[in-house]
């Protein structure tokens, strides 16, 4: 029988209800629910609605062991989890053992100060070594090698690790089988990761996120179908997870294939500043996409660099299928972006994408931008999954909703600033396992690489010029239009790379970092508190209305 989502809304509330559809993934996110999810089942059990207690208390203690299940290596999350199940036990005997044994096997350092510097430093090569140091000392510590596994996955580099779970005898064979297989995924080894999630089967009785993950392997392996009928078990047993009936739906009814032209004419925007290295693959990357007749609009934000040279050589390949337009300074980024989006040479155009100048983009990327426009046609503007271009398998942005912002003291109010609002970040919780690979409405996409109607654009007020010169112009173009119950699409079939700087490089820029911390604080301003809310209500009543529509058509399916 599937997840009633109806009848989980009546029994959890909206609070409970908006916080399923905005994720179902992440280990902490998990933990949140599934303690909101028992809470709520004590109340109604208290107040003599046992059948609401009973689906609440069935639904936290899924929760609860799917946050486990995220992260195996993690004995507090085990646990917590053996501590529910000692209250009435649920688990099978398989799943209590392997929990049992990580919560004896993982054990927190009491001073971990050191370590901590390190971690605020970004010296990923310091930060390995110290961690090698201490899984060596500490080889039945569970904890050390958790360590290892999240910077490795980050860093994307999993080959040191991998020898350490393959010798790490101490772990149950579930245990250590899967975060082999994930080691596989993660840089792109599908084939050998399904083989390896597919032998976890028979020992992972009561687990489902290598189903969910050998369903992702299979379909990168070209194996939809199968793939497809694992989702489906998977989701038969955790039909809470609103990204895997996401990821399901758009499976089963074709969306995960379609790439469709967008109609009209149109034109890419770009604009750069002192970025000629990147700028040279952004335009390699769409001179070797389909783009029709689109014509590709790049404007020099006043670089001093080599990004003369390189606009002139693109110009000689591509004719007049380029324009260039040369600034004689850096305008900044808003004033960019309303440069060219009001250029004669745009008229008649009927939409427009704008793409940073330092992303790479698959050949067919505006095939599945128009996709989703044809399927969500009013939206508000059209964004991708964006992920890091040295490290595909670290996701850097996707959907992203409007929360309420966390209680502040009042010391914190006078350091940081009054927080009406938060954006969600489920995607920085785990890797990229397929878990955001859908379409649907949102509150926000990234700006790197999105889509409008010309028209809609232009009348819309354009982009703000007091965030500038970079950091949340995008963010509250969307927002402005979200106040007004128009929101962006989120087509998470199209994974755009993105060479961001990140890490210690990151760190090195306090002038970037002042700027962008205090455009968040013209942003948490700008709009009023009750505004703030009225936004969250149009982003969570648009998510509901989707995910319910495609609930109803899978149960539909399989009537």
């Amino acid at each position: 029988m599937l997840f009633d989502w109806n009848a989980m809304e009546a029994a959890g509330g909206t609070d409970m209800m908006n916080e399923l559809a905005k994720g179902g993934t992440g280990k902490m996110h998990r933990l949140y629910l599934a303690d909101m999810a028992l809470q709520k089942a004590m109340e109604a059990q208290k107040a003599g609605r046992a059948g609401v207690g009973g689906m609440l208390l069935e639904t936290g203690r899924s929760l609860i062991c799917a946050a486990w299940d995220a992260d195996p290596l993690d004995g507090g999350t085990a646990a917590q989890l053996l501590a529910l199940d000692d209250m009435q036990p649920f688990l099978p005997d398989s799943v209590r053992s392997v929990a049992q044994h990580m919560r004896q096997g993982w054990s927190v350092p009491q001073d971990q100060r050191y370590y901590q510097r390190l971690l605020q430093k970004r010296d990923t090569a310091l930060t390995m070594g110290f961690l090698e140091k201490q899984t060596a000392r500490e080889p039945d510590n569970a904890y050390w090698l958790q360590q290892r596994l999240a910077l490795a996955g980050y860093e994307g580099d999993t080959g040191r690790v991998e020898a350490v779970i393959a010798g790490a005898t101490s772990l149950p064979l579930p245990v250590r089988t899967r975060l082999l297989a994930d080691m596989h995924l993660m840089r792109g080894d599908a084939e050998q990761a399904a083989a390896l999630y597919e032998s976890v089967w028979p020992h992972s009785a009561g687990m489902t996120e290598h189903l969910t993950r050998a369903a992702e392997a299979l379909y990168r392996c070209g194996r939809d179908d199968t793939a497809l009928r694992l989702w489906q078990t998977a989701f038969a047993l955790r039909g809470w997870d609103s990204n895997l009936l996401l990821r399901l739906s758009d499976v089963a009814d074709g969306t995960h294939t379609a790439c469709r032209m967008p109609e009209g004419r149109g034109a890419v925007l770009l604009y750069s500043y002192n970025k000629a290295a990147c700028l040279d693959i952004t335009l390699g990357s769409l001179a070797a996409s389909r783009l029709d007749d689109a014509r590709i609009i790049v404007l020099d934000n006043g670089s001093s660099d080599a990004t003369p040279g390189v606009l002139a050589r693109w110009k000689e390949h591509l004719g007049d299928g380029l324009l260039t337009v040369t600034l004689p300074c850096n305008v900044g980024a808003p004033a960019a972006r309303n440069w060219l989006m009001h250029l004669t040479e745009l008229d008649g155009c009927r939409w427009v994408a704008y793409c940073d100048d330092d992303v790479e983009l698959p050949a067919d990327w505006l095939g599945r931008m128009g996709a989703a426009m044809q399927r969500y046609p009013h939206a508000a503007a059209w964004g991708c999954r964006v992920v890091d271009h040295a490290n595909p398998a670290l996701i850097q942005s996707v959907d992203m909703h409007l929360d309420a912002p966390q209680p502040q003291s009042a010391e914190q109010v006078a350091a940081e600033g009054e927080r009406r609002f938060a954006v969600s970040m489920l995607q920085h919780q785990d890797m990229d396992f397929g878990q955001f690979t859908y379409m649907r409405p949102c509150a926000t996409v990234t700006g790197c690489c999105h889509l409008f109607l010309l028209d809609a654009l232009r009348s819309g007020g354009g982009f703000d010029l007091r965030y500038s010169p970079s950091q949340y112009d995008d963010l509250e173009h969307d927002l402005r239009q979200v106040l007004q119950g128009r929101l962006p699409v989120y087509q998470g079939h199209l994974a755009v790379r993105h060479m961001k700087r990140s890490g210690k490089a990151a760190l090195q820029q306090p002038e970037a970092q002042g700027n962008a911390s205090a455009n968040m604080y013209k942003l948490q301003m700008r709009y009023t508190k009750d505004e703030f809310e009225t936004m969250r209500r149009h982003d969570y009543a648009a998510l509901k209305q989707d995910l319910l529509r495609k609930a109803a058509a899978l149960a539909a399916s399989v009537a």
